[in-house]
């Protein structure tokens, strides 16, 4: 029984070990570029006013609780509210 123990208690420290349970995940500067790339995409497209070239930076969960045309409508809502765009600069933000 004390050895069933130990092996169950082994297998368990493996899997929480493997699949990163208990560690969290810093900005990583490859997510970090990435992400920077995408958004001076998007907002290129907005400085052009082509907002349906927008909609295939946006992935299927976001597109899974707001449709194609919502997202339209709110573009052009804040080029109406807001005008055209002027600053694209992105405050810096580190958390953790």
């Amino acid at each position: 029984m004390k050895r069933l123990s130990l092996i169950v208690l082994a297998l368990c420290i493996c899997i929480l070990n493997g699949c990163s349970f208990n560690s969290t995940r810093l900005n990583n500067e490859a997510d970090k570029a990435e992400a920077q790339k995408i958004v001076n995409q998007f907002y290129d497209h907005i400085k052009a006013n082509e907002p349906k070239a927008c909609l295939d930076l946006f992935g299927s969960k976001f597109y899974a609780v707001t449709s194609k045309e919502k997202l339209l409508e709110i573009l052009a809502a804040c080029q109406r509210k807001l005008g055209p765009l002027e600053n694209t600069a992105i405050p810096t933000v580190n958390r953790v």
